[in-house]
């Protein structure tokens, strides 16, 4: 939990008490989502960073193999993808049955 607060902290720019807050008030699916979006949100800027680099490097070395050209994602990896599961496919795979959104009727 202090680890989760740090990183929003660290990531958000936001005061501890909102941290805080908002870590006890959103509810556990929701915080799930919004922490793996933040995450895809860095890891882009990072790619998007580290791409000239790997550019200037594939460059470089196709320019000297005489057999192979290089791209960036041979130095870099691959552009990070979105995390897109549903908790309700999530429940189905399990065989988990949610309750309907009006309660646990």
């Amino acid at each position: 939990m202090d680890e989760l607060i740090v990183f929003l902290i660290r990531e958000t720019g936001w005061s501890f008490e909102y941290t805080v807050q908002f870590v006890k008030g959103t509810p556990l699916s929701k915080l799930n989502a919004f922490i793996d979006e933040l995450k895809y949100q860095k890891a882009l800027d990072e790619y998007k960073f580290k791409w000239p680099f790997g550019m200037m490097i594939s460059v470089w070395a196709t320019a000297n193999s005489r057999n192979r050209k290089y791209t960036p994602d041979n130095f870099i990896g691959y552009p990070p993808q979105r995390k897109s599961y549903k908790l309700e496919e999530a429940a189905n795979k399990a065989g988990i049955i949610l309750p309907k959104e009006g309660g646990l009727s």
